[in-house]
């Protein structure tokens, strides 16, 4: 609607034109009508030539940080936004554009006290609208840079006032869903309600009715104040630890976590959450370089020769580009030196045999402004091992000093909890059983030997060891060992917790139960940290709570429950005849057992039995089975059937052209195949190679390959020479399939 004397006043002040500048109206017609057209620049011009008449006016001041942000001149734009801001310091909607330059510019913490500001200069109860666009942008950049707790609070107080608003629904999902931290560290847990009787009752509601409202500096001032009663009840330590971790200031929440976590009367799964995000937050210390070594040869011919012949290396075929460009051209050979010899067809593949990757190292060849040369690349620990056996091949051809290049570092236990097993050709003769058989084997018998006896500035620079016999406390070797299980991938995760706690001597999680009754054991998980819904005994709860538990297990990425769940939902009886409805709850419960059985069985026997229980369901039902027809699509792909893959691709383009949802996830596996483009024209004909892979890992089908667009390509955990190519995007348009 055009501005006119009676719309609001564009500087964010609240007032109508007529009663802020209305003197202004018809030239804030004319800037408004340049920035409908797209003239941004006449619109800046426009603005500057009234502020030589009216400075300091809210009203141009949000229209010229308008018009510089909409024609991308972002520097002018943040110094129009400062400006702004520091003229009307109460303004909500000046301090959301100075947010947002600033965010845009970088700096995501101090953006983020300047949209608390702003929050707390809004209405009471309500966000002003020029807030929703500085709140989303700065959350993305929060969550890009590693700060995702607070990102996800933000993007859950914009779908309090907007809960339709797909834009924060699609980016709390990428959240969620992407790896590396686990929910409590994303999603802390803290109380909603203090005890009746405590002294600090009713400022706590109201800190608590701050936090929800996004007025984050208000609300840590009353919990710090409250602390003084914090002995009589020491959860509000985590509530403060909460509040400071939203506002970035991590040392303090690391802070109130610990002392929350070492009270007396704290529950050992609730001070177990504390002390693991107390080690998240904990700066590491146990840093292990990355070396980039430098050597000059003279005999190139001899040593390419030499490094071909040796079965402890691997010639890895490789893209040059990568390592230069047309003034640095790059290596002429890339191997992976191993710790051992590649085994003969006829040795079987063991633990005892299978090699690890030592370095990367990488030929050049002679340049017009430097002599031929090898590069080793290497973790410090290994750097002397892989230089001592190249520049024996070498010979007398090798220049001692090198030029050294120390890289960013690793921690010490990513370093030792993945080895990196390079089996060259021999990985042909990979299953998932051998594969699991390394991974179990080198847990128990090198890694956890080794773990032990490293000093860990979780335990305060003593090994596991010492720590274990100096009586440590047990809820601190159980974080240090938590620290463990959280980066292992969920199949793992229960053996290795088991020995990890007949090791340390620690306590079995007690199992739970949930309360007779649908609806009570509803409301009992919705009580319960939904990291702990795995622990509760599945048969203590119907089928039907499953069923309302999954998608959110799912959506938050809790792996084991959401199986646990989906076998609990598959207890029921199949839907009667006709109930279509009945066999939608149920086909996310197959969906991801099909996942979990392809991913654990060579033979996929398993993925089909399910899948065709799962179509006779259907069938009966009277439901779609586009979905399922996307599972046996990926199953082919998986089995290497590639007739099969031709003929499950033509039916689903014929059978479920009307239905978008399937049509999109056709188009999502296309692109990820690199069968076509993001916006769906063809990128080559046919079916995909055989042995390629719909997700990441051999014989996965991965995480959501019928249900909408999946999410980032997770790793197969065994490495490759090919694992790092980059995968394709999934994207929109007009689909194109293969005839």
């Amino acid at each position: 609607m055009p501005l006119d004397s009676n719309s609001l006043c564009p500087g964010g002040r609240g007032k109508k034109i007529r009663h802020c500048c209305p003197k202004l109206t018809k030239e804030l017609q004319r800037i408004e009508s340049q920035l409908s057209g797209g003239q941004f620049t006449a619109a800046v011009r426009s603005v500057e030539q009234l502020e030589k008449e009216h400075p300091n006016c809210a009203c141009l001041m949000a229209l010229k940080c308008t018009a510089l942000r909409a024609a991308g001149q972002m520097a002018p734009y943040a110094e129009a936004a400062q400006k702004f801001a520091a003229a009307e310091p109460n303004n909500p909607q000046a301090l959301g554009e100075w947010a947002l330059a600033t965010a845009l510019g970088g700096d995501a913490v101090e953006a983020l006290g300047t949209l608390i500001r702003a929050f707390e200069t809004s209405e009471p109860g309500k966000l002003h609208s020029s807030l929703f666009g500085p709140t989303l942008v700065l959350a993305g950049v929060l969550a890009d840079t590693g700060k995702e707790s607070p990102a996800i609070a933000l993007l859950k107080i914009l779908r309090q006032y907007d809960p339709q608003n797909t834009e924060t629904a699609v980016m709390l999902r990428r959240i969620y869903s992407a790896p590396g931290l686990p929910l409590f560290v994303k999603e802390p847990f803290f109380d909603r309600t203090a005890p009746e009787n405590w002294l600090g009752t009713a400022r706590y509601n109201t800190a608590l009715s701050a936090l929800a409202m996004g007025h984050w500096h208000a609300a840590r001032t009353i919990l710090e104040e409250l602390t003084d009663y914090a002995a009589a009840w020491p959860n509000l330590w985590r509530t403060l630890a909460v509040a400071r971790l939203w506002l970035c200031d991590e040392v303090g929440s690391s802070d109130a976590f610990a002392r929350f976590a070492r009270a007396a009367g704290v529950p050992f799964d609730d001070a177990l959450d504390a002390e693991i995000l107390v080690n998240f937050a904990r700066e590491e210390d146990d840093l292990i370089n990355a070396v980039q070594a430098s050597y000059e040869i003279t005999e190139e011919d001899r040593l390419l020769e030499a490094l071909l012949s040796r079965r402890d290396l691997v010639n890895v075929p490789f893209d040059p580009r990568l390592f230069g460009d047309a003034d640095h051209p790059g290596p002429s050979h890339l191997f992976h030196l191993l710790d051992r010899p590649v085994p003969p067809d006829d040795v079987p593949i063991t633990l005892e045999t299978a090699p690890r990757r030592l370095a990367r190292v990488l030929l050049y060849g002679r340049q017009t402004d430097r002599p031929a040369r090898v590069e080793i690349n290497a973790l410090e620990p290994n750097l002397d091992t892989a230089v001592e056996r190249v520049a024996a091949l070498a010979g007398d051809g090798w220049k001692a000093e090198p030029d050294t290049l120390r890289e960013p570092a690793t921690s010490w236990l990513a370093m030792r909890l993945h080895p990196e097993f390079d089996l060259g050709r021999a990985a042909a003769r990979l299953t998932p059983e051998i594969v699991k058989e390394l991974s179990r084997g080198y847990f128990a018998e090198v890694f956890l030997p080794a773990w032990m006896e490293h000093p860990s500035a979780d335990l305060d620079g003593k090994t596991p060891r010492q720590a274990a016999a100096e009586n440590f406390p047990p809820v601190r070797l159980a974080a240090a060992a938590a620290m463990i299980s959280l980066q292992l991938p969920p199949a793992s995760v229960d053996e290795a917790e088991t020995l990890l706690r007949e090791t340390l001597h620690l306590p079995t999680p007690a199992a739970l139960s949930a309360p007779e009754g649908d609806d009570e054991a509803r409301r009992f998980f919705a009580a319960l940290p939904i990291w702990r819904w795995n622990r509760v005994d599945p048969r203590s709860y119907s089928p039907a709570v499953a069923a309302r538990l999954l998608p959110t297990a799912h959506l938050l990425g809790e792996s084991r429950t959401v199986l646990t769940l989906a076998r609990r939902i598959l207890d029921a009886p199949a839907p009667a005849e006709g109930d279509a409805a009945a066999f939608t709850a149920r086909l996310m419960a197959y969906d991801r057992l099909i996942d979990e059985a392809s991913a654990n069985d060579a033979t996929l026997d398993g993925a089909r039995d399910l899948l065709k229980r799962a179509y006779e369901e259907a069938r009966l039902a009277g439901a779609s089975d586009g979905a399922l027809n996307l599972k046996e699509l990926a199953l082919c792909l998986a089995d290497q059937d590639i007739e099969g893959f031709r003929r499950m691709l033509a039916h689903i383009t014929q059978t479920h052209r009307g239905e978008p949802e399937v049509m999109q996830a056709l188009q999502v596996l296309l692109v990820r195949l690199g069968l076509i483009n993001p916006d769906g024209t063809p990128r080559a004909m046919g079916a995909p190679a055989a042995g390629a892979a719909p997700m990441g890992g051999a014989g996965s089908l991965g995480g959501d390959t019928p249900m909408a667009a999946p999410p980032e390509e997770p790793s197969s955990g065994i490495w490759t020479p090919d694992s790092d190519r980059p995968s394709s995007g999934g994207g929109g348009g007009k689909l194109w399939v293969p005839d």
